[in-house]
């Protein structure tokens, strides 16, 4: 399934909400998601980032599934 660039800002959010919401180890969040995806106290222009760059998208997408697979391992 193809993903237009300009879903990329409304999904990174989600991400980023999900993330924040529902991952225990705060070591997890904050050494793979504030380290390699969305930063922390990420402004509108940061998740707007995502439309333009590959690499940063690429990179929240790697980190998020690194995050929810660390996580699970801890459950």
């Amino acid at each position: 399934m193809y993903l237009n660039n300009t879903d990329r800002p409304k999904l990174g959010k989600k991400m980023d909400d999900y993330l924040r919401s529902n991952i225990e180890d705060e070591e997890i969040f904050w050494s793979v998601w504030a380290t390699m995806g969305i930063p922390d106290g990420a402004s509108k222009e940061d998740y707007e980032d995502l439309k333009d760059s590959d690499e940063f998208w690429t990179d929240c997408l790697e980190a998020f599934m690194r995050c929810v697979l660390l996580d699970a391992k801890n459950h």
